[in-house]
């Protein structure tokens, strides 16, 4: 497990920033906000960073970005939000950033994607409580569903993640659904009494990591009604990740802290300050974490 971060470089994306992601294997970093999605090397020694290897705009009038996901194998970039036609599935493989899959999603503003690239799968969650899955060899949607209740400002789903045949939503009312792939298009229910800001799905064992708007950090078993709160903090927790191989897990959120948890002991190893992060990423090599704050990304080096 990690004893010590450091922070190696800033990110001036210039805008408030709703979503990071990181990849060790390309060296890149990837911050969204709602004008785009701007792309940074991570190589060499900079300390503060202004300039981007590239941009994505938003090029729609009036439409903006919530949220981007990259594909575990960093090959490809999906990128969602509001007053948009579609889905965007980007190309990182490529020389240049091109479009390789529109998403059709008229009428709907996705705040919260997952993939499961193997079964060449996409899912979005909106601000309307709908669900959506899409067969990303030919674009169609496979299934649509009703996940959760919209608050009165419309913010239903706040996040998705797959784990196995199951896809996990959680959001603003209180309720965690499971839908099985493999079977009738009718979810799972687990009611929390928080609203359920985030989740993270353990990578070798059968949890599901929920964040509350109450501070309390949940682990629901993934085949059985057993649910254990793990931390509680007061306040709301914005963003979970786990590490690749699970030995333990970031969060951030109200409170202005990074912090570590062992999974093994499901305690706080240690807490970094760090203020209004609102996103979190863990590159898959496990030795870099990226927060966004504010209108800058911060990357960190993770110490064993």
């Amino acid at each position: 497990v990690p004893y010590k971060l450091e922070k190696r470089r800033t990110l001036e994306h210039g805008e408030l920033v709703l979503a990071v992601a990181v990849s060790s294997f390309m060296r890149l970093a990837f911050t969204c906000a709602r004008g785009g999605v701007k792309v940074w090397s991570l190589t060499g020694q900079k300390a503060r960073d202004r300039f981007p290897v590239s941009h994505i705009p938003v090029q729609t009038p009036r439409a903006y970005l919530r949220t981007c996901l990259l594909f575990p194998d960093s090959t490809a970039l999906l990128t969602g939000g509001s007053n948009l036609a579609c889905v965007s599935l980007w190309d990182l493989a490529a020389s240049q950033l091109h479009v390789t899959a529109q998403l059709p999603c008229e009428g709907l503003s996705c705040q919260a994607l997952a993939a499961s690239p193997q079964d060449s799968l996409a899912f979005a969650g909106f601000t309307n409580g709908a669900l959506r899955i899409w067969d990303l060899r030919d674009e169609h949607v496979v299934r649509c569903g009703q996940g959760h209740l919209p608050d009165k400002r419309g913010n239903g789903t706040r996040s998705v993640v797959v784990k196995g045949p199951n896809v996990w939503v959680g959001g603003l009312d209180t309720c965690l659904r499971c839908w099985d792939l493999r079977m009738a298009f009718r979810p799972r229910e687990y009611q929390f009494e928080s609203q359920i800001m985030s989740l993270a799905h353990s990578p070798n064992e059968d949890w599901v990591l929920l964040g509350m708007a109450n501070g309390q950090q949940w682990l629901q078993h993934t085949s059985r009604s057993e649910s254990l709160m793990v931390a509680d903090d007061h306040d709301a927790i914005l963003s979970l990740k786990f590490s690749p191989y699970g030995q333990w897990w970031v969060s951030v959120g109200l409170d202005n802290l990074i912090t570590i948890y062992s999974t093994l002991t499901r305690k706080k190893l240690f807490q970094v300050p760090e203020t209004c992060v609102m996103c979190c990423d863990v590159a898959l090599n496990s030795r870099l974490i990226v927060t966004g704050s504010r209108d800058n990304a911060s990357v960190y080096q993770v110490t064993y």
